[in-house]
């Protein structure tokens, strides 16, 4: 029998061959996490300097409260506060629930499925949780006074709302222009609606405040 031929390798098999060599160890390699500054390599901010920095905004709008002595809308009462009320204070049967909280399905429904979407709350509890526990709290430790549960509501959105979009504006401008973020952040401030709308008890506060957040945290990618 005669040796057995062995095909020699073309130069074009040779190269896609070291192509797919290379792929293949890179692809062995560990990947390494890699984590995006909090703030602009150049910026001088420490970590206590920020704290103190939202401690001024929360003063700020909790300020900010005191001079709201109007409603602007029924939904900053239906939509957090007179749920949370319901839930905390009341037993039994409540008034307080809109057709938001206790909606049925009509008896015109033409199906099943119909039917079962239009039962049950038509948004989320998640939005009235804060004020919840706030009327728990306050239950909790006797001090349920009538100033507390009116107001105190807006007070708390002051804190875990109206503040942290301001220190949001701010930091979105650090990655833009450094130079312009206390411009921005004095245009948040402000802001006449800002004053007017941020610390009422609006569901639709906490929304902004989420896509905001959700912004900023691209911030280091998109600004």
């Amino acid at each position: 029998k005669g040796d057995a031929m062995v095909p020699t390798p073309s130069p074009e098999s040779s190269v896609r061959l070291d192509k797919s060599q290379k792929i293949m160890s890179q692809a062995k390699q560990p990947v390494t996490a890699t984590t995006e500054p909090m703030l602009p390599p150049d910026s001088e901010w420490s970590f206590s300097r920020l704290a103190l920095f939202y401690v001024v905004l929360c003063i700020f709008r909790m300020l900010n409260t005191v001079l709201i002595q109007s409603m602007f809308d029924p939904d900053e009462f239906w939509q957090t506060l007179e749920p949370a009320y319901c839930q905390v204070f009341v037993e039994g049967d409540c008034q307080g629930y809109t057709w938001e909280w206790t909606r049925r399905a009509p008896d015109s429904a033409s199906h099943w499925i119909i039917g079962r979407s239009m039962l049950g709350p038509a948004r989320s509890y998640l939005s009235v949780l804060p004020t919840h526990w706030f009327y728990w709290l306050l239950k909790t430790l006797h001090i349920d006074t009538h100033w507390l549960v009116a107001r105190g509501p807006m007070l708390l959105t002051a804190i875990i709302v109206a503040a942290p979009i301001d220190a949001i504006v701010w930091y979105m401008a650090q990655w833009l222009d450094p130079n312009l973020s206390a411009w921005a952040l004095f245009c948040s401030l402000s802001s006449w609606f800002h004053a007017f709308t941020l610390v009422r008890t609006f569901a639709n506060g906490q929304e902004t405040l989420l896509i905001s957040l959700g912004v900023a945290l691209l911030s280091p990618e998109l600004l």
